[in-house]
């Protein structure tokens, strides 16, 4: 589920794709064949494995990038046995049973493929493999949207273009829209000691960024080689740009810029575009989507995700009910949650959004906000209030969430038609924070993302009291900057 005000909607359009280098990478190893037709009924099954060849653990490099290895140096982070890629002749041999199977996506963390059929398979057509532990039917229905391709694309990548934004240009401008929800967090100290986000990647997963391509204000991005990666992990295509503009208004928080009207809080960091939410369904898989994100993320080297989605009640038309009580909300029973607390320890920080559903009868934060070690963030409006759909905590486990607060009532975004207006959302709190708190992770890159954590918990304006509303209130950038800077590390 999106995290937008429910009185917002979104249109889908077509939308023109760039050309561009291709990045073989091997997380899409497993993505041989790819044919589906809009609108035809398919199944998709998850399947686990029992084991994995932990003799790999000699060779890091056949399956992390620099970046991710550096980072778990730097935090003292080992290299374990769920780094490991999954065995590619388990996938393989799993394909070969059927002419109609299709691979959706694979899964380290969790040891398993997730594989697509034009019809039903019965529980024992795998049970004469010895290396299959277990199977489930996680999805009935339609593919999220067409694609002609005949094989998986790889992330799309973009050449390198001398940047058409600096430091210089961004203090001469004034932020215009969004100098409130800046001067809430206090922001504007970091900015003024030139830390936007330089050299730090980050990660939004979301459910469409219609014409971020080409909207003026995005432009920076592109021409300062600042998007990284793009790709539709719900449909398995290297386009990300269409299919509404939530993803458009949630990115122009961060990163937005139109010179003396709208400044996004790190729009000199880097950018990956992942499309992991189909916003015309909602089902398990999206969770399973989030998770093979996540791992991308981490091998990969990205140092913040952003995702603003959350996951409660599903769509009752699906062979298993995998909606939520509250007493799953611990952290770890969600797929996304599990992933999320499993990034957030390989040392990437992660923010998302608490939810909208303060002002309903479940009222409670979803998944993946519940997770352990990571950001879940509330709204708050331009005095500071509560907004009253902001979800409550705590977590079943009794944990406090929201873990912190934002601007998440007619905040200032960018709309997929290239016009400034106002959302309401958490939605858009979390990357008003997430993209703060990466100016602050720029200036100390050596501290844990529990480490930050702590720092803006005991910082924030709700510290000395925090609850299940607000959490630790809303943060103060200035005084986490000073406090990390008395910390000896």
């Amino acid at each position: 589920m999106i995290m937008t005000n429910p009185m917002m909607t979104e249109t889908k359009k077509k939308t023109n794709r760039l050309r561009c280098n291709q990045l073989f990478l091997l997380f899409f190893l497993f993505n041989i064949s790819l044919v589906s037709a809009q609108n035809s009924l398919t199944y998709k099954y998850v399947i686990y494995f029992k084991y994995k060849d932990s003799s790999q653990l000699a060779h890091p490099k056949k399956f992390l990038g620099d970046k991710a290895i550096s980072r778990r140096k730097k935090y003292g982070i080992k290299i374990n046995v769920d780094d490991v890629p999954v065995n590619s002749k388990y996938v393989h041999q799993i394909l070969s049973l059927r002419n109609d199977f299709i691979l959706h996506g694979v899964s380290k963390w969790k040891n398993c493929m997730i594989v697509e059929s034009k019809d039903s398979i019965p529980t024992y057509f795998f049970s004469s493999l010895s290396f299959v532990e277990r199977m489930q039917c996680i999805y009935k229905g339609n593919e999220p949207k067409h694609t002609s391709s005949q094989q998986a694309p790889p992330i799309k990548v973009f050449s390198s273009v001398k940047s058409t934004l600096s430091v210089r240009q961004l203090r001469k401008s004034s932020y215009g829209q969004t100098q409130t929800q800046v001067n809430m967090l206090n922001l504007a100290f970091l900015h003024q000691k030139k830390l936007w986000g330089q050299n730090m990647h980050i990660a939004v997963f979301d459910g469409g960024f219609q014409h971020v391509d080409t909207i003026s204000a995005f432009q920076h991005l592109y021409s300062g080689n600042r998007i990284k990666h793009v790709y539709d992990f719900a449909s398995r295509e290297s386009d990300v740009y269409g299919d509404g503009d939530h993803g458009t208004k949630v990115l122009a928080c961060m990163a937005g810029f139109v010179p003396g009207k709208y400044i996004g809080n790190s729009p000199l960091a880097d950018y990956s575009l992942f499309r992991t939410e189909d916003a015309h369904s909602e089902t398990i898989v999206e969770e399973f989507n989030w998770l093979i994100a996540a791992e991308f993320c981490d091998s990969a080297g990205v140092d913040v995700i952003n995702s603003s989605l959350g996951y409660t009640k599903f769509d009752k038309d699906q062979p298993i009910d995998f909606s939520y009580s509250f007493s799953k909300l611990d952290g770890r029973t969600g797929i996304a949650s599990f992933a999320a607390e499993t990034v957030a320890k390989k040392g990437v920080f992660v923010c998302n959004s608490a939810g909208n559903s303060g002002s309903d009868s479940w009222k409670f934060i979803g998944v993946p906000a519940d997770a352990h070690g990571i950001f879940s963030v509330g709204a708050v409006d331009k005095l500071k209030n509560k907004a009253s759909f902001s979800s409550f905590g705590p977590t079943s486990d009794q944990r406090i969430k929201p873990t912190i607060c934002a601007m998440g009532v007619n905040a200032a975004v960018i709309s997929g038609a290239g016009k400034i207006t106002s959302a309401n959302g958490t939605s858009f709190s979390s990357p008003i924070f997430c993209s703060a708190l990466v100016c602050l992770v720029q200036k100390y890159p050596k501290h844990t993302p529990e480490q930050i954590l702590k720092i803006i918990q005991s910082t924030a304006s709700n510290s000395e009291k925090p609850n299940a509303s607000i959490g630790y209130g809303i943060p103060d950038f200035e005084k986490a900057f000073f406090s990390l800077k008395k910390q000896k590390h």
